[in-house]
C-alpha cells in the first residue's frame, strides 16, 4: 500500500492500453471525439498517423497527468490494482467525475467493498447513442430504460445518484454528462 502520489502511471499502461486498444490513425471515437493511439484525445488532427512507440509515449504521458490531478483527491493509501483501477477510471470518466464519485468518497472512507462495488455501474457509448449496462441499484429502471440519443430525457438512477444527459453547444458538438 502507498500513496497515490508515490506511483509511477506508466504502471496503469498496459492496463489501460489493453482496453482502449491502438489506432495509429486519428479517428472519431463513439462519442464524437477526434482521437488516436490509446485514447489520446489532446491535438489530435484530421488524418494524423502515429506510430505504436508514439501511442505508448502519448498513454503514459495522459496518464500522468491525470495521476498528477487525482492524486489530491485519494486521501487514503492504495494498492497497486486499486492505483491502476482509479487511474484508468478517471482516464476514461475524467478526474472531475471520479472526484466527486461515491467511489471515491467510499474508498476514502476506508469502505474497499463498497468502493469496489461502485466499478459495477456500467455506461455504454456508442455512435448515436449512450446506455447504462449494469447498475448497483435494486430495481435496475436505468438499464430498462434503453439507451438515449438526443438531450430531451436523461437516464437518471436515483438510488445511485447518477443522471445522464446528452448536451450540445453553440456549433453543435455534442457531449456526454454523467452526474
Amino acid at each position: 500500500m502507498m500513496l497515490f502520489s508515490d506511483f509511477d502511471p506508466a504502471e496503469a499502461a498496459d492496463f489501460v492500453a489493453d482496453f482502449e486498444g491502438c489506432h495509429l490513425e486519428a479517428y472519431k471515437c463513439p462519442a464524437g471525439v477526434l482521437t488516436i493511439g490509446y485514447g489520446h484525445t489532446g491535438g489530435v488532427r484530421e488524418g494524423q498517423r502515429i506510430t505504436e512507440e508514439e501511442a505508448l509515449d502519448l498513454l503514459v504521458e495522459d496518464l500522468r497527468a491525470h495521476a498528477e490531478r487525482l492524486a489530491p483527491k485519494v486521501k487514503v493509501q492504495v494498492a497497486d490494482g486499486q492505483y491502476i483501477a482509479l487511474l484508468s477510471l478517471a482516464f476514461n470518466v475524467g478526474v472531475g467525475a471520479v472526484a466527486k464519485s461515491t467511489l471515491l468518497r467510499l474508498l476514502n472512507a476506508g469502505d474497499i467493498e463498497a468502493a469496489g462495488d461502485e466499478f459495477l455501474k456500467w455506461i455504454l457509448v456508442e455512435p448515436n447513442q449512450i446506455s447504462m449496462q449494469s447498475a448497483t441499484c435494486p430495481d435496475h429502471l436505468c438499464v430498462k430504460q434503453g439507451a438515449i440519443s438526443d438531450g430531451i430525457l436523461p437516464i437518471v438512477c436515483l438510488p445511485n445518484h447518477i443522471r445522464i444527459s446528452i448536451a450540445s453547444d453553440e456549433e453543435g458538438s455534442y457531449d456526454v454528462q454523467v452526474r
